[in-house]
């Protein structure tokens, strides 16, 4: 339709038809089909690569290419500026694929948090992580509620308390959020608590003004949570203080992602008490 695309305009390239006339959307429809078959065997594995490799072996022979034969390319120049501006063009691109990935870390609401908002921050986590725990969500009052049926049937490994978010709030807003966990007397493997953890303090710290656009607070935070794994911990960051006490025995932590209950231990125990506050 106008005889170029913008990367070939970059270069000075144009396809017309032998008599210097545009193609018409049919032929370029036509050839960018040639090209999607011909050329990319249909994007169908092992197919693709053979597609790839004759048309490889063409363009080393200095053939023309099935879905070119009836058209012809003309270039405007070979200044040297264009390939400067090519090469442009894709570290131009490059940058904004960064920044929407880097921009969808952050949460949909930023600053002061109601508990609602603190809960659509978590779902948003949630959905971005790909972690769905039994087709649960936190409602607007913070607690875990049903979806609809998706007619999934979920597995979990390992046993695992619900966390139930608790919240100390001041004149309506959210600053501090804590869960604890006590589990007495279950046989079998204990499950981590990272990922609650994890999805709550990216939550909650995804709102401050500190978490910016290439922000490596997410990743430090993560660090200490995962690092640390049914251990204590302490930290600070972006404003929020960080706490996690874990007592546990008649378990032993053999893989630092499970707790196995030792087989001729009395009883066992496990507490977990996580707290975030500004």
């Amino acid at each position: 339709m106008f005889g170029t695309t913008p990367g070939k305009a970059l270069l000075g390239l144009r396809i017309e038809n032998p008599d210097g006339s545009l193609l018409s959307y049919k032929e370029g429809l036509d050839r960018t089909w040639g090209l999607i078959g011909a050329g990319m065997g249909y994007y169908i594995p092992i197919y693709n690569l053979v597609r790839l490799w004759n048309s490889y072996k063409l363009c080393s022979e200095k053939e023309v290419q099935p879905w070119d034969e009836s058209i012809s390319y003309t270039i405007k120049d070979t200044k040297w500026y264009r390939s400067i501006f090519y090469i442009g063009a894709h570290a131009a691109m490059l940058a904004v694929f960064v920044t929407i990935v880097f921009a969808k870390q952050l949460p949909p609401n930023r600053g002061d948090l109601t508990i609602a908002e603190f809960a659509e921050n978590y779902n948003y986590y949630m959905k971005y992580f790909d972690i769905d725990y039994s087709n649960e969500y936190l409602d607007e009052n913070g607690k875990w509620a049903k979806n609809y049926s998706d007619g999934i049937v979920y597995v979990e490994i390992g046993h695992a308390e619900k966390p139930e978010y608790h919240f100390t709030t001041e004149n309506g807003y959210v600053t501090g959020v804590s869960f604890s966990i006590e589990i007495k007397n279950s046989e079998g493997v204990l499950s981590p608590y990272d990922t609650q953890m994890l999805l709550a303090s990216l939550a909650f710290v995804g709102a401050q003004d500190e978490m910016k656009l290439y922000s490596k607070i997410p990743n430090k935070i993560e660090e200490q949570i995962k690092s640390r794994t049914f251990k204590d911990f302490h930290f600070k960051e972006a404003g929020i203080t960080f706490t996690c006490d874990t007592e546990y025995y008649g378990y032993k932590d053999r893989s630092s992602q499970f707790l196995f209950s030792e087989e001729n231990a009395p009883e066992t125990y496990f507490s977990l008490n996580f707290i975030m506050s500004k």
